[in-house]
């Protein structure tokens, strides 16, 4: 797979809305991490930064948004 890192983002949340039992508990975090970037998410606790790292990793289920891994 060719991949182009110019345009591309190797990793790109939009506006995601996910939780656990079919209840939302983040509502909209986005997120865009570059090739060869170090990225961080940090907040205080129950600030959602678990749940959403899940949803990114697929682990929840997303009720809405998206994630995109290198434009796939």
């Amino acid at each position: 797979m060719v991949v182009d890192t110019v345009t591309r983002a190797a990793l790109e949340a939009s506006n995601l809305r996910a939780g656990y039992l079919g209840h939302a508990v983040i509502f909209g975090p986005s997120l865009r991490a570059e090739a060869g970037e170090i990225t961080a998410l940090f907040g205080h606790n129950g600030a959602g930064k678990t749940t959403t790292l899940k949803a990114i990793a697929g682990l929840l289920p997303l009720y809405d948004g998206s994630v995109c891994l290198f434009g796939d």
